[in-house]
């Protein structure tokens, strides 16, 4: 109980730092929302400086197949699953002359096999590299595992049953409407104004927080890109599992795909964030793709629910282009129009998938601006359209 309080008291404190400080802002209302944006955390001073510096060009290296590692990924040659590799050839010189300025890995999967790997820059294959935004497909994942385990009946639940002991009197207008759906897709409809504080408000955490300084909660609810969602489910899983999300994942998804290697931020209250603050190597981000890929198993195990997965990917937005926290999009290539799902992050990270012709790409990075957003052009150009034979104009940016 002391250390429940002590929790709860440590909230509260971050909440106000954080408030005094303008450090947190929340997201503006836009159709322009891509998942790519600074989230304010989890980026180092030292990356930070790195993204102003000029690429340097680097000499491009031969192509040599994977190593294989005993991690549970198989290796190929990139010559036997694509009919043509001009075109990732040229993109991994590319990418060493620095055309799409800080790049820094770029590994491709085809039909299960890893076939392509490279690094750049201070990148490394056991090297956590910061996810952003990824963090939150492991909130999705996490919520996911936790229904099949029955902890959470369902997504249909609303979000306050599983808090009883909120002040009720207190919690805007229209909270008790907002479920777990609603928030995976963020379309909770709670809604806040920067920097706004009640005086000598004491609050138990950062739920109880949201749910009580938001604006009143329309039942008309419209997708808006903001860190509360998520971090009101890192907290569910919290509440309903008596584990860290860390702690959560890591028994019942990591482990299963061999990942160890990673780091995850907590907030100041001591939740494991649920918007941003995980680090991954490459590898490993390459499991989650693969595993989403092949509908939750991961050489030949079931990790995560396929039901679960299949749901997590139909569209909940007007634009038809989010999920529970996955990107949903379509390109057209030689004709063919080609679903791709995306995980991605601040300043460049993708996990890429096109399910129909088992391709994974995942890209690490440290681009600011519109430079972010480069993967989602030269994936297609390169890489999708190797598996079709035909080049795609490849947008600037």
């Amino acid at each position: 109980m002391k250390d429940l309080l002590l929790l709860k008291s440590m909230c509260l404190l971050a909440i106000i730092i954080l408030l005094s400080s303008g450090f947190v802002v929340f997201a503006k209302e836009t159709s322009k929302a891509d998942g790519l944006i600074d989230p304010g955390i989890s980026i180092t001073a030292a990356e930070r400086l790195i993204a102003k510096s000029p690429r340097q060009a680097v000499k491009a290296k031969p192509y040599s197949i994977p190593v294989k590692l005993n991690d549970g990924l198989s290796v190929g040659d990139l010559s036997q699953q694509f009919t043509s590799t001009a075109s990732i050839t040229e993109l991994a010189s590319k990418i060493s002359q620095g055309e799409f300025n800080h790049i820094d890995s770029l590994l491709i999967s085809k039909n299960g096999q890893l076939v392509f790997e490279q690094y750049w820059q201070q990148a490394a294959q056991d090297k956590p590299h910061f996810v952003a935004s990824i963090t939150k497909n492991m909130i999705s994942n996490a919520i996911g595992k936790a229904i099949e385990l029955g902890m959470i009946a369902s997504v249909n639940d609303p979000i306050i049953r599983y808090f009883p002991e909120f002040d009720q009197s207190r919690l805007a207008q229209g909270v008790e409407t907002i479920t777990i759906s609603h928030l995976l897709s963020m379309r909770s409809g709670l809604r806040f104004t920067d920097n706004k504080m009640e005086a000598n408000y004491l609050m138990t955490d950062h739920v109880q927080y949201f749910l009580s300084q938001s604006q009143p909660v329309s039942n008309n609810k419209q997708f808006k890109y903001q860190h509360s969602d998520p971090e009101i489910l890192a907290h569910l899983i919290h509440k309903v599992s008596g584990q860290q999300p860390e702690q959560f994942l890591l028994e019942h998804y990591f482990k299963p795909l061999g990942i160890s290697n990673f780091t995850w931020q907590k907030s100041s209250c001591g939740i494991s964030q649920g918007a941003a603050g995980m680090a991954f190597t490459s590898r490993d981000m390459l499991k989650i793709g693969l595993t989403m890929n092949n509908q939750g198993k991961f050489n030949n195990k079931q990790v995560l629910s396929s039901q679960w997965l299949r749901e997590a990917i139909i569209p909940r937005t007007q634009r038809a282009n989010y999920g529970y926290f996955w990107w949903l999009d379509t390109i057209d290539v030689d004709g063919e129009n080609l679903a791709n799902i995306t995980a991605r992050g601040a300043r460049g990270q993708f996990i890429y998938m096109v399910p129909k012709h088992d391709l994974v790409v995942v890209v690490t990075s440290n681009n600011e601006g519109m430079k972010r957003r480069v993967p989602l052009s030269f994936i297609p150009e390169y890489i999708v359209s190797s598996t079709v034979n035909k080049r795609m104009p490849i947008k600037s940016y």
